[in-house]
């Protein structure tokens, strides 16, 4: 992989407004980010399963120090973006922090704070269930991967910002400090169909795409299939429909793991 200097350290609106050129799906440079996050979250996830835990379902003073740091860093990156943008006059909606991954950030802060009250369980469900299959979604399909070249700061920090969310997701569910239960998962999917409906009126007013509910065809994957086969605004129900069955498939998962390992949900 070859390093361009000006792409480097490009901010991701130029890189976008310039058509700069990108990396190939599953291509060295994305294989090569998804390799060091694998390796980030691995060492995130064996430093917690490190730390005490204690007896029920929140994590420890400790784990959650560690939260707070993991999601502080998640947040910080986002935020310097954020004043990078504004001091250079370059922070328009596109690239305001409101996609699901992003809000995912914010959520994963406020588990940190306060994983035993109400409003932490909530966080809690909303990272299980975002953060686990949004952040494994963009880190397998990056929508940066069109015009942000590998080795650039846009999708080292894309890679990064995910990655740590993903493990904030992970590390309580693996340390048994969370356990989901789809009883509590109405309040995920109360809270999606309200941001999707927002966006909706909100997007052509901002010329923006946050929930992927305004022109999911730009996203690729099967978004251009389900507008082709359902229409718009039909394609919004199997959107949700395929967004509800990541939530079941990765709590299936979570069941199967529980029951092998002897672990009580």
């Amino acid at each position: 992989m070859n390093v361009d200097l000006n792409s480097l350290f490009a901010p991701e609106p130029v890189l976008w407004h310039t058509q700069a050129t990108g990396f190939a799906l599953f291509g060295k440079g994305h294989l090569a980010s998804l390799a060091a996050s694998l390796v980030l979250v691995t060492c995130l996830v064996r430093a917690y399963l490190r730390l005490p835990r204690t007896d029920g379902l929140a994590p420890s003073e400790p784990r959650r120090r560690m939260l707070r740091a993991i999601s502080g860093a998640a947040v910080g990156l986002v935020a310097a973006k954020c004043a990078c943008y504004l001091a250079l006059g370059l922070f328009e909606p596109l690239f305001w922090p409101l996609h699901v991954c992003n809000l995912c950030e914010f959520v994963a802060l406020a588990y940190a704070l306060v994983p035993r009250s109400p409003l932490g369980r909530r966080m809690a469900d909303l990272l299980f269930c975002w953060g686990l299959t949004g952040c494994l979604g963009a880190l397998l399909l990056p929508g940066w991967h069109g015009y942000c070249p590998a080795l650039s700061l846009a999708s080292i920090c894309g890679f990064l910002e995910h990655a740590l969310v993903f493990a904030c997701a992970l590390c309580p569910l693996v340390g048994g400090d969370y356990a989901p239960q789809l009883r509590r998962m109405w309040f995920v999917l109360l809270v999606t169909v309200a941001g999707g409906a927002i966006f909706r009126l909100v997007n052509p007013l901002l010329g923006t795409n946050f929930f992927f509910v305004t022109n999911p065809a730009a996203v690729g994957g099967p978004f251009a299939w389900l507008v082709a086969t359902f229409g718009d605004p039909g394609f919004l129900v199997p959107h949700l429909g395929i967004a509800v069955a990541s939530w079941a498939f990765a709590y299936g998962i979570y069941q199967v793991v529980v029951r092998t390992s002897g672990r009580h949900a």
